[in-house]
């Protein structure tokens, strides 16, 4: 699987470098141990601006994932890309 340091995950994902270290922060994405990123997460970022764009505050969509209520996993699905 591919995977992207933090400047080309954003990038790819369409948002700022600053806005990507945001998620990450909140909780909502996570890194790998040498900082990268995954195809997934990049696929995640799209779900949560949808999910943003219909009115779904940020941060309870980032309570519900930390909390394990909700799960953007399937999103690494081979089929997604």
């Amino acid at each position: 699987m591919d995977q992207y340091e933090l400047a080309d995950a954003a990038d790819r994902a369409g948002i700022s470098p600053d806005e990507l270290s945001g998620l990450v922060e909140r909780g909502i994405l996570e890194p790998d141990m040498e900082g990268r990123f995954t195809e997934g997460d990049v696929r995640r970022v799209g779900v949560l601006q949808s999910l943003v764009a219909a009115g779904i505050p940020i941060d309870l969509l980032a309570d519900t994932l930390r909390s394990g209520s909700f799960s953007l996993a399937f999103m690494d699905d081979p089929a997604y890309s």
